[in-house]
């Protein structure tokens, strides 16, 4: 999730997997636009795991990368990478 208020960008997600094993993540942090209409931002997770992460504009969807700097809790390393295409949620 992408929240902006006046010049204040928060980024938020949560992650699991289908059949709901393992860890499940959620986190955020602050963001700020960059060049080439990129969202730059860094990140912590509820394992207390962080890192940086751009986001990015691909047609109806974006392209996520995060990148894990600090790692507490090795079981939630499978939901960050790098060039993760997410779809937009229909409501």
């Amino acid at each position: 999730m992408i929240e902006q208020s006046g010049d204040a960008i928060q980024v938020s997600f949560d992650a699991a997997f289908k059949d709901g094993h393992g860890a499940a993540p959620d986190g955020g942090g602050e963001a700020k636009v960059r060049s080439n209409n990129t969202l730059e931002f860094e990140w912590e997770d509820s394992f207390n795991n962080g890192g940086t992460g751009t986001i990015k504009r691909a047609g109806d969807g974006i392209i996520v990368s995060m990148k894990t700097t600090r790692v507490v809790d090795e079981r939630c390393l499978a939901f960050y990478g790098d060039s993760m295409r997410l779809e937009r949620v229909k409501k």
